[in-house]
């Protein structure tokens, strides 16, 4: 061999091992797409759902839902309606601009409050953990991006951009756009910190509007969503930060979201209703103080937690796992989701407690969070048992069956409300039908803005038709199905489905470049593929249990038996 071709060689060989250790460096590289595209075919010959079956059921978004969705189906047919329904809602979100790719809308028709492109940053996080399960990653990619643009309206109201990044990264699997997206994270949560932190009451302050609550009975001042929200966005930075290997700073910012966690649970502890309550405090001098639109608004005293339970006080904090397992006394405030007096409702979970003299409090205004149930509130509300199922379940008195009748309630809000037309007014009937909008009567079942803009004749009473503020399909995947997504490859299923339920298959989802199935076949009758709780990766039996319980299991493993 001549000495100019053993350089040649050489120099092929380095540049080999050069970008190599370039594709080994970012998990989601070129190399690694084109890895998982052949893992995702090459389980495509084994099939639990046939995609035609439910073909009726996705219409004309049956084509594109085909390659790009995970398939499910369930013996409740309310379930398995409102989950291809909402499918198609997510579709009709998603549009595609020249200059930043593709967006994610909340509302359909434009509206005058929104940034550009019609994007709301309050919706942003559902939308992220919704869509974090599509094939099709370009959607989320830019999408992600376009939130860190300087001009993107990212603070407009409160938002978990970066715990929702995270969660998909562990979906996808390695370090996603983590690198890129970092930097950018850190500096809007330091926005946050510079207009928002109130320093003498040590707490962030918040409108209730701005905080995706308007015209609640609490109003404005320390809030518990913000306060819960702006912890799990600092955990999710230390947590990246610890991915990247960057362990001085993730360490730092655990230790100050742990400062942040103790001091609002203490602060905002209201022991005479024993709940978290909003703090009433005057907002930072970088805030302009923000006014209830409606006059018939209590007003609370400064310095002083808020003596009414509100559901957004329950949600968040166990949403963004800010509650310790030992909180014995804040565990206590699920009792509320099923007493009458609280949160429980026919159609959903009450947004204020039904014995608040204050419950819907007369307010001309057609979005008020005083007692209506919001899909955005309830979707937050069931992710959050879920979590406290997952994570310490003996330390609270609340069963999966009691996660799974709430997620059917959930369900028959979408597929048997009243979605109120324009031919309610003169009195005739409209056909029930799938139906999404912004807030629903607890009690009677009907859209509450839809209804109220009709009554006032206002012109934009078609804007809530399939409006996209909350999660749906995510909590089957991770709360009925029960896979829970993490960042290693421990594959855990842990399905909140009570026992006597007799089936539930979800197919074809991609998860760390692998293509799952998971069953439940109480009698092995329904997919002929042996009774049990079932995981399949690749087509290859990882797991099988003949009960209802949870399975861990690594996704390189041989099929474990229990």
């Amino acid at each position: 061999m001549s000495r100019s071709l053993l350089w040649r060689s050489a120099l092929i060989f380095l540049i080999w091992v050069l970008l190599n250790s370039i594709v080994c460096a970012e998990a989601h590289s070129a190399s690694n797409k084109l890895r998982n595209w052949f893992r995702a075919r090459r389980g495509g010959h084994f099939q639990v759902l046939d995609p035609k079956a439910f073909r009726k059921l996705l219409g004309d978004d049956w084509k594109w839902a085909a390659s790009t969705i995970p398939f499910f189906e369930s013996e409740d047919q309310d379930i398995t309606a409102a989950y291809y329904f909402r499918w198609s809602v997510y579709r009709k979100h998603i549009q595609v601009h020249p200059e930043v790719g593709h967006i994610i809308t909340e509302f359909l028709p434009d509206v005058n409050w929104a940034g550009p492109y019609n994007t709301i940053v309050a919706a942003a996080g559902h939308h992220i953990y919704e869509g974090r399960w599509l094939r099709d990653s370009a959607i989320l990619d830019d999408y992600s991006r376009f939130w860190l643009w300087p001009w993107a309206r990212t603070r407009e109201y409160t938002a978990w951009l970066g715990d929702a990044m995270l969660a998909r990264a562990q979906v996808l699997g390695g370090l996603h756009l983590l690198r890129e997206l970092l930097p950018g994270l850190v500096k809007n949560f330091r926005a946050w910190q510079a207009s928002s932190w109130v320093k003498d009451a040590g707490c962030f302050w918040s409108g209730d509007t701005q905080d995706g609550g308007e015209d609640s009975i609490s109003g404005n001042g320390c809030r518990v969503s913000i306060n819960a929200i702006m912890y799990g966005e600092l955990s999710a930075i230390a947590r990246m930060q610890e991915l990247l290997g960057m362990h001085a700073e993730s360490a730092g910012n655990l230790k100050e979201a742990a400062q942040l966690r103790d001091s609002a649970l203490k602060l905002l502890w209201n022991p005479d209703i024993q709940f978290l309550g909003t703090y009433k405090a005057q907002p930072p001098s970088t805030r302009g103080p923000t006014n209830s639109r409606c006059a018939g608004a209590p007003e609370w005293p400064e310095g002083e937690v808020v003596p009414v339970r509100e559901s957004m006080a329950l949600s968040t904090p166990y949403f963004f796992n800010m509650v310790p397992a030992n909180a014995s006394h804040l565990h206590a405030m699920w009792n509320q989701v099923w007493d009458k007096d609280g949160f429980a409702a026919k159609w959903g979970p009450r947004t204020a407690e039904r014995r608040s003299p204050h419950y819907n409090f007369t307010c001309d205004h057609p979005c008020t969070w005083n007692g209506p149930s919001w899909p955005f509130e309830t979707s937050k509300l069931i992710a959050a048992l879920a979590n406290v199922l997952n994570y310490f379940p003996e330390q609270v008195n609340v069963s999966s069956r009691q996660w799974y009748e709430l997620m059917a309630q959930y369900a028959r809000a979408h597929t048997r409300s009243h979605p109120v037309q324009p031919s309610d007014v003169s009195g005739k009937a409209v056909p029930p039908h799938p139906w999404i909008s912004e807030d629903i009567h607890p009690d009677m079942g009907y859209w509450v803005a839809r209804d109220y803009m009709l009554r006032h004749g206002e012109a934009d009473w078609r804007r809530g038709y399939s409006y996209l503020h909350s999660t749906f399909c995510d909590l089957v995947i991770t709360g009925l199905v029960g896979l829970r997504p993490r960042a290693d490859d421990l594959l855990v299923v842990s399905p909140l489905v009570p026992d006597d339920i007799g089936w539930f298959a979800l197919d074809s989802l991609l998860y760390h470049g692998f293509n799952l199935a998971i069953v439940w076949d109480r009698t092995g009758e329904r997919y002929g593929r042996g009774s049990g709780l079932s995981v399949w990766a690749d087509g290859r039996l990882l797991a099988r249990s003949l009960k209802m319980q949870r399975l861990e299991v690594h996704l390189t493993d041989r099929t474990e038996l229990s």
